[in-house]
């Protein structure tokens, strides 16, 4: 899925479910990329630590990507809301946790992967324009962007230079130069 998105896998690895053995592996891959997806290990059992793992090496939660994966999932199962997945920022490297379940994970990564590219160029670039909603998915307004940028579309494919994202357990290409993210 990440794949289709131009995101290309560099690395996947499966990871015992304790907390130093998964922070460990987090902050080796945001080393490697500036996309970590991981799946599993987000539910209610006592061996369910990756958002402990998650929560503990990145700087910066980023709530609204997990809440949005929870509100797409309680369209599929009430279950969704038992997901205690997060998102965050580990230095410049967005890590995200997914459901276990092939169904959860990628119903909560259909459900962020538009805002991905975006996300990925404000990280590095806080002068990246805020793209303007597409009237046809979006019925409400389109807000004004007060500092004149035309903006561009969520779902505008990232190009050359940017991240080129792939699946579940996936990390994303590094960008060669991470100062000229798009």
């Amino acid at each position: 899925m990440l794949e289709a998105a131009r995101f290309p896998v560099v690395d996947t690895c499966v990871i015992a479910d304790e907390q130093p053995l998964i922070e460990d592996a987090l902050r080796r891959l945001a080393t490697q990329s500036r996309l970590v997806v991981t799946t599993g290990g987000t539910g209610l059992s006592v061996r369910d630590v990756t958002p402990e793992a998650t929560r503990a090496v990145c700087g910066r939660l980023l709530d609204g990507l997990a809440e949005q994966m929870r509100a797409e999932g309680l369209k599929e199962t009430p279950f969704a809301v038992l997901s205690r997945g997060v998102c965050g920022l580990l230095g410049a490297t967005l890590v995200i946790n997914l459901p276990g379940s092939p169904q959860g994970a990628v119903c909560s990564l259909r459900a962020v992967l538009p805002v991905l590219p975006h996300a990925l160029r404000l990280v590095v670039d806080a002068n990246t324009p805020h793209p303007v909603p597409h009237p046809a998915s979006h019925p409400a307004p389109r807000p004004v962007d007060p500092t004149g940028h035309p903006g561009v579309p969520v779902s505008a494919p990232v190009d050359d230079e940017g991240i080129r994202p792939s699946g579940p357990d996936t990390v994303a290409e590094p960008l060669s130069d991470p100062e000229s993210a798009v």
